[in-house]
């Protein structure tokens, strides 16, 4: 990726740090992140960017303002390193970037800014951009695909895009954990770039009106000298006040300070002084707008007063000084904020979930090659268990990366401690030993404390694991975004068993634990990881940077083991993590008693606790484990148990997309801005489960639209025509069409109420257009319709008829030119590469080669009809594809090569085959990603279909002999009549 930053300053001020605070993210990820500034005023810092990135880039380009277009010198330079660095998302620190945006649109690659100004109250910004606030938010969706707001006020301008992450800014929390030390005076303190904005006329003022009323109270403005602090210096000062100059750094600021404020005249985006500071334990008394309500909480970490409130500020200045016991207080609730919502690692985690959102696949995390896991096995008595699970940890760990620690809690049974003696003397495993029965939750954090640090894994002593189980809890937590705690799918685990909750889900007695859970996983492995308010620490996953952020175990609320992983889950949740189950890892748990009787009550006392501390647990429990996802992993698992056959992977899954190249590594194609969007803006989850409830009576028509007035505007007004009466919709997709366009479109919907209006902000091509048009479709048929057709009279009722026989799957009219020559009826296969072709392109219309209706294995996309259900359960139309192949692509996934499209020769449509421009750009890219899909998956059939109406294939014609012999060329039959060439031969 490329970050661009907007300024160099000769001083680091907010913006700088802030950069340097997402480089220091994105570097845990595996990403190549390569830097752009406009300047090198401050070497320090650029030096500090080149120690950070991979490489930086140093040219002249602008701010966006209204006096200041597009410079075409700097996109072309944007251009160039796109392409030589093989960028595949350029991300700017700021929204008032435009060239480096201009130049990947152009490029064909993703776009994100960080949005980190409150644009509908910042009048500054207004002015300079020249357009009000509810312009710039809209030139800013138009220019970019994604939106990161600093903070939750800031996305809420951006919310109802779909294309907008909260990714808070943040403290460095170790470098500001001082201690705040009031002495004879009480220090109130602003930290500033001291320019008229940032409020220091009314701190001035606070101090001239403390003077009296608060004889112990100080005051110090740190921040640089500047014209503006000599004007007020000049106007004279109070005595209370002073000038302390400029800080090297937070720290150096905060220790000059007991209490901090923030009086800004513009509402802050973030405010990233008043983070620091309470992440320095110092109060922050502010004025409640902007995002400062955000990070105070009022009365517990600081004080909220209204805009401009002076007096309010000099009250709450008098409650400190009297009661000074109050600063430490606040100091230290201020802190636990700010590691728990606003330190590095919250940065890093809402980083690498938006942009493995973005990219449309997970961002992992790098390796680290010290990184170790230790399995923690709490042991307390049953030796035959215990056992068998050490047994099974023996023979499936890897011992050489990982260890294995064990801990006898105490075990009144006196074969346990010889068998964890045996167990102790092979390699990676270690053994501590409890003087008493300390119970499980400090006997846990015992073994995470020993362990420094590693991450964790907690294993019940009465489990077996498989092969491959480390593996299958590790892929979750590296791999995607947020993930805090992982735990394994188990067969009687709880909540946790599957397939069926809260009973034994037996093995049958002829299958090993290894070839059963392995089954099992063939068929959940195709599930996404579904997230939970709570794991099991019957196998448990716990990151060591989890730990690091909100603690251990509480081991003083839930000493005995119940209740502990509930509150620890639900902590790790309220920092902004998440607790996630794997569909990559079944592990067999037998579950002894280890506490008898006592058991019942134990689990009531804890979870009172858990309901009193966290009063939306019971509904976040019902809701997960309720949901559509967790039936659906639930349905997965079940496959196994009921003898279904072991899935395989489609062969077009993991295909290559594009043109073969030989340049190794990360491949950044043209496809990848449409899959990102076509995964973020469209709930393909929701919208399957809803597809079975939509209007058995509605028919949605879809059109996506790209310019083209006057072929819209007859296609419209054949559609009003010769509908009829039927129940219809017409979803018109805008798809970032021009003025006169959009306006006929506009005006449609004016005076026609059948017709709805999507407007897409840019031009998202057929598969992603028709795809957002389909999602916000109703009905249950849908026909996709070009926006260069003509329907006829009496076209649409043949057309759906067809769709009341579940085996077919689709269906197309009669396509014709506009001089009436048939252009398509159905697509057929040569064989000799996999591209089809329309089968008797230019016969007459009531030939009698096209007068029946029958089956193909493809139909094209100008205009067919389709189930919604069949539609929405392939994912729609495929964005890999740009404008070419996605029909046939389609056709293949849904039908899975067998004749189910069906052509039908009573509903006639014209194609006017109006040509967008740049369509054929593609070319390629849609033929090699197309081959790589279906390349030999499927034999020819042309010659087939020709057999049945009397002709055979005399020979083929290649279409572009330049690519004969790389499988993307599209051969077409020459046929003859079977009796003309009898009568030859005679």
């Amino acid at each position: 990726m490329l970050l661009c930053a907007h300024e160099v300053n000769p001083q680091m001020f907010g913006g700088e740090r802030s950069f340097i605070d997402m480089l220091d993210a994105l570097a845990q990820m595996k990403l190549n992140v390569y830097v752009a500034v406009p300047r090198e005023g401050n070497p320090d810092y650029i030096d500090l960017l080149r120690q950070k990135s991979c490489g930086l880039y140093s040219f002249p380009y602008f701010q966006w303002t209204k006096n200041r277009g597009p410079d075409e010198t700097s996109i072309e330079d944007f251009i160039h390193i796109i392409e030589q660095r093989n960028i595949a998302l350029v991300y700017c620190n700021t929204i008032v970037l435009v060239d480096p945006l201009i130049a990947a649109r152009r490029a064909g690659r993703l776009t994100a800014i960080h949005a980190r100004e409150l644009i509908d109250h910042d009048e500054h910004l207004c002015d300079r951009m020249g357009m009000d606030a509810a312009g710039i938010i809209k030139r800013i969706l138009h220019q970019t695909d994604y939106v990161i707001a600093n903070s939750a006020a800031t996305q809420k301008l951006f919310a109802h895009s779909r294309r907008s992450f909260h990714v808070p800014n943040v403290a460095k929390v170790d470098s500001l954990d001082m201690p705040n030390v009031v002495g004879e005076h009480v220090v109130f303190g602003i930290v500033s770039s001291n320019i008229p904005k940032k409020g220091i006329a009314d701190f001035v003022e606070v101090a001239r009106r403390a003077e009296e009323l608060v004889p112990n109270a100080r005051f110090r403005v740190i921040g640089p000298e500047n014209a503006y602090v000599e004007e007020l210096k000049e106007a004279g000062l109070p005595g209370n006040l002073e000038f302390a100059g400029y800080a090297d750094s937070p720290a150096e600021a905060m220790a000059q300070l007991n209490v901090v404020m923030a009086l800004s005249h513009f509402a802050e985006s973030f405010g990233r002084t008043v983070a620091e500071a309470q992440a320095a334990r110092r109060p922050v008394i502010g004025y409640r707008w902007g995002a400062v309500p955000e990070l105070i909480d009022d009365g517990q970490t600081g004080f909220l007063v209204g805009y401009k409130d002076v007096e309010a500020v000099v009250a709450r200045v008098n409650t400190l000084c009297k009661d000074p016991g109050l600063i430490a207080t606040m100091g230290t609730a201020g802190r636990e904020k700010i590691i728990r919502q606003f330190s590095p690692v919250v940065l890093r985690n809402n980083l690498r979930h938006a942009l493995s959102a973005i990219l449309a696949e997970d961002v992992p995390l790098r390796d680290d090659e010290t990184r170790r896991l230790t399995i923690i096995v709490p042991v307390y008595n049953a030796p035959e268990a215990v056992e068998r699970c050490l047994t099974s940890v023996l023979a499936k760990t890897d011992l050489t990366r990982d260890r294995v620690l064990m801990i006898n809690d105490g075990s009144s049974n006196e074969l346990v401690q010889p068998l964890l003696d045996r167990f102790a003397r092979h390699p990676g495993f270690h053994l501590l030993v409890n003087p008493q029965n300390m119970g499980y939750t400090r006997t846990i954090n015992r073994g995470i404390r020993w362990a420094e640090g590693d991450d964790i894994l907690l294993l019940n002593s009465d489990t077996i694991v498989h092969d491959g189980w480390i593996d299958g809890m590790r892929k979750v937590a590296f791999g995607t975004p947020k993930a805090g705690t992982v735990t394994a799918m188990g067969d009687n685990s709880g909540s946790f068993s599957f397939p069926v909750a809260n009973i034994v889900n037996a093995k049958p007695d002829d299958m090993s634990h290894d070839d059963w859970a392995k089954r099992i996983i063939a068929f959940t492995q195709v599930s996404e990881p579904i997230d939970v308010p709570t794991g099991n620490g019957f196998c448990l996953y716990i990151r060591r940077d989890l730990m690091d952020h909100i603690g251990l175990f509480d081991e003083e609320t839930f000493p005995r083991g119940y209740g502990e992983e509930n509150d620890f889950c639900m902590r790790t949740m309220k920092a902004g993590w998440k607790n996630f189950i794997t569909p990559h890892a079944y592990v067999f748990h037998q579950r002894t008693a280890s506490f008898g009787g006592e058991k019942d009550g134990l689990i009531k006392t804890a979870m009172e606790i858990v309901h009193q501390r966290y009063p939306d647990y019971a509904r976040r429990v019902k809701s997960a484990f309720g949901s559509g996802r967790m039936k659906a992993l639930r349905a997965l698992s079940a496959k196994a148990f009921e003898g279904a056959p072991v899935p395989t992977q489609p062969a077009w899954h993991n295909a290559p997309v594009g043109e073969p190249t030989d340049r190794p590594g990360y491949r950044a194609g043209p496809e990848k801005r449409f899959l990102s969007l076509n995964k973020m803006v469209i709930d393909w989850h929701t919208i399957r489960g809803q597809a079975p409830q939509r209007d058995p009576d509605l028919v949605s028509i879809i059109v996506c639209v790209f310019n083209q007035y006057s072929l819209t505007n007859k296609c419209l007004n054949a559609l009003a025509r010769h509908c009829g009466r039927a129940k219809v919709e017409f979803i018109m997709v805008n798809n970032g069409s021009d003025e006169e366009t959009s306006g006929l479109l506009d005006s449609w919907a004016e005076r026609d109420g059948r017709v709805t209006v999507i407007y897409n902000f840019d031009n998202l091509n057929f598969s992603l257009g028709n795809n957002i048009g389909f999602a916000a479709s109703q009905g249950a048929r849908v026909v996709f319709l070009n926006n260069d057709t003509e329907v006829k009279a009496g076209w649409m009722e043949p057309l759906l008829a067809p769709l009341a026989d579940p085996d077919v799957k689709g269906t197309q009219p009669k396509l014709l030119y506009p001089d009436g020559r048939l252009q398509c009826m159905g697509v057929v296969f040569s064989g000799k590469t996999p591209l089809g072709y329309p089968i008797y392109v230019d016969e007459a219309a009531d030939s009698p080669l096209v007068t029946q209706n029958r089956r193909f294995r493809a139909i094209t996309g100008a205009c067919f009809a389709m189930r919604a259900t069949d539609f929405a359960a392939v994912g729609g139309f495929d964005p890999v594809f740009i404008n070419g192949q996605e029909d046939i692509d389609l056709c293949y996934r849904v039908g899975h090569g067998a004749n189910v499209f069906e052509y039908v020769a009573a509903s006639t449509v014209t194609h006017h085959e109006g040509r967008t421009k740049g369509r054929g750009r593609f070319i390629t890219h849609n033929r090699y990603s197309y081959a790589a899909r279906w390349n030999d998956v499927f034999p020819g059939d042309d010659a087939d279909h020709y057999a049945k109406d009397g002709f055979i294939v005399a020979e083929y014609q290649i279409d572009r002999p330049e690519l004969d012999g790389k499988s993307i060329a599209c051969w077409r039959a020459k046929i003859e009549a079977k009796s003309e060439l009898i009568a030859e031969a005679g």
